[in-house]
């Protein structure tokens, strides 16, 4: 590939005879103003509005709205508007046709020559929601011409280690912060144990600006928390307690975490199953998170604890004199926007 863009030159600070000095200058224009769409459309229930606004090029003449149009829409779909007719008047009409883009126009037209505006206009039948139709070369209905990477599809981060996140883009972020379940300890003497207890969750819907720097602690203690701040605002979820051994059945389960701050709403954690039987022939299992479920145990075998199996679940407790205790699901901040 070479040569494939050309220069555009600037007119002379005195342009010289009408007939030629200016052609620069009329160039310099025209190229500037090819596809331009300034207008403005608003929505409502059930109707749409082309207010007084502009100017849009229509095949390299500009035209402006004069009196605002109104569009009835009770049928559900995208729609467009093309402006309609010839010479000093143009007609704004409302259809499904979202026309061709022509390169050499850098707008959209119909099949019968129509400009059609830079808008989107959606409806449910009710309600209707305008969109701009950002990059008008797009096909499929002006549908990819509203995306922009990054920025309307959602994202999501999920952090479990102690560090810093700053925030991409200044817009709106769901995030939701989970304490670590709680751990069960090794069998050391003929005991019983129960399973650790899950960590709390907590929601925020918050606005951050592009640029804010946040930083997340996580705490591995019975009864911490995990933490999420930027040095105004903190979100804190307090993590499972540990299970405890115990010679009384049903008295060494670990606590959910209950304690948080900073949070739109949240959701305690959980107690551990406690042993049962006498021997114990089934030990405690640990509780369940916001994100699943805790290990169960069901077996008078020996054997050691299992882990918990989701972020912020509770361990469950070993079985049997000399088997090791475990830990519990790590603790989450997961970020969406």
């Amino acid at each position: 590939m070479a040569d494939e863009l050309s220069i555009i030159n600037n007119p002379d600070p005195t342009p010289g005879d009408a007939s030629t000095g200016y052609g620069a200058q009329n160039t310099n224009i025209v190229a500037h103003r090819v596809g331009v769409d300034e207008t403005i459309v608003t929505g409502a229930l059930g109707s749409a509005v082309l207010s007084i606004s502009g100017p849009v090029d229509v095949n390299g003449v500009l035209y402006t709205v004069t009196s605002s149009a109104i569009f009835s829409i009770s049928v559900a779909g995208r729609y467009f508007i093309y402006l309609s007719g010839s010479g000093d008047n143009l007609t704004p009409v409302l259809s499904t046709d979202s026309g061709t883009f022509d390169e050499s126009k850098n707008a959209r037209y119909t099949s019968l020559g129509y400009r059609v505006l830079n808008w989107c206009l959606d409806s449910d039948g009710s309600d209707i929601s305008i969109s701009r139709l950002l990059t008008p070369e797009h096909d499929e209905l002006g549908e990819a011409a509203n995306y922009i990477p990054n920025l309307d599809a959602t994202q999501e981060t999920y952090i479990s280690v102690s560090g810093t996140w700053v925030a991409p883009r200044s817009k709106y972020y769901k995030i939701y912060v989970t304490g670590k379940g709680g751990d069960t300890p090794d069998i050391t003497s003929p005991s019983y144990v129960g399973g650790g207890g899950s960590g709390l969750t907590g929601i925020r819907r918050i606005f951050i600006p592009a640029g804010d720097l946040w930083t997340a602690s996580f705490s591995s203690s019975s009864g911490g928390n995990t933490t999420f701040s930027n040095g105004t605002t903190t979100l804190s979820a307090q993590n499972g307690y540990d299970a405890t051994l115990t010679t009384t059945a049903g008295a060494s389960a670990g606590a959910g975490g209950t304690a948080n701050s900073g949070f739109d709403i949240f959701f305690p954690g959980n107690y551990g199953d406690s042993p049962s039987g006498s021997t114990p022939i089934r030990s405690g299992g640990g509780a369940a998170s916001y994100y699943g479920d805790g290990p169960g145990m069901n077996s008078s075998s020996l054997r050691n604890a299992l882990p918990g199996l989701s972020y912020g679940s509770g361990a469950a407790g070993a079985i049997g004199s000399g088997n090791l205790g475990a830990s519990g699901g790590p603790g989450l901040i997961r970020i969406i926007g």
